[in-house]
């Protein structure tokens, strides 16, 4: 018989210069490149974090004023009505605003900027009680329900405020406009003219009645003339400042109001 050859098997060996070995990590240069743009991106951020934080502000404080003069409509304009401590009920809700106080002396002090919601009992269209903006050297400010020692709450022919609302942050009421939309071609233009009007506005007052939602406008001027033929009223907002111009940073935001009833942002 023919011996049968048995092949050896052979060991396996690895050839090392067959098999790719993959390199983890960054390069020096790599992780310089990386750290610059992430230093370049926060740079950008921060620098305009002022800026947006700012306008965000500005943005929900002239929500917060358009949800009160929304708020006014509602109430006056359903079913809601304000009761008296006699029973006997009212109809007719409104938003007053005052024009801004500015400090006489660098001692003096002004209390935040405060606007009211009130019962309109006498249904004149116009609020009938305490101004709200006063100079009160070293009196602590209120609260909602009583600013300035104001009783809220319980309105009376006296006094006839429902609640305050206080602007205590960095923006604030600059200016009350008769006739905003009336007066320039853009947005600076018009807040220009309300600045620089000849008639100043001293108080404006917005108020709903029922069963209307039209607003009912009263107007008067630093002379405390009421200002007539009035379809919309603008509330400027923005950071006060001595100059009056703008301060680096900062936006100016205006609320307009119609004769209709509509409320809109510009």
């Amino acid at each position: 018989t023919k011996r049968r050859k048995i092949n050896k098997i052979r060991p396996f060996t690895l050839r090392s210069d067959l098999i790719y070995f993959p390199s983890f990590g960054f390069t020096l240069i790599e992780l310089l490149v990386a750290i610059s743009i992430f230093l370049v991106v926060t740079a950008i951020t921060l620098a305009n974090f002022p800026s947006f934080s700012n306008k965000l502000a500005l943005n929900l404080l002239a929500e917060d004023i358009s949800l009160s003069i929304k708020q006014a409509q509602v109430f006056g304009s359903s079913i809601y009505g304000i009761k008296t401590g006699t029973g006997k009920t009212f109809d007719a809700v409104g938003v007053h605003f005052e024009r801004p106080l500015s400090p006489l002396t660098t001692r003096e002090t002004i209390l935040d900027y405060h606007y009211t919601l009130y019962a309109d009992l006498l249904k004149n269209n116009t609020y009938d009680g305490t101004m709200a903006n006063v100079r009160n050297p070293g009196v602590p400010r209120g609260d909602n329900l009583k600013a300035n020692n104001i009783n809220c709450g319980s309105p009376t022919v006296a006094e006839e405020c429902l609640d305050k609302y206080i602007i205590n942050g960095a923006n604030k009421v600059l200016y009350l406009c008769a006739n905003y939309m009336a007066s320039g071609s853009t947005k600076e233009a018009r807040i220009a003219d309300c600045k620089t009007s000849p008639t100043q506005i001293k108080t404006v007052d917005i108020t709903f009645m029922r069963a209307s939602l039209e607003a009912n406008f009263s107007v008067k001027n630093t002379a405390d003339m009421s200002v007539g033929s009035i379809e919309n009223v603008g509330i400027v907002l923005g950071i006060p400042s001595a100059t009056g111009a703008i301060p680096s940073g900062s936006f100016q935001k205006t609320i307009i109001i119609w004769k209709t009833g509509l409320t809109s942002l510009e």
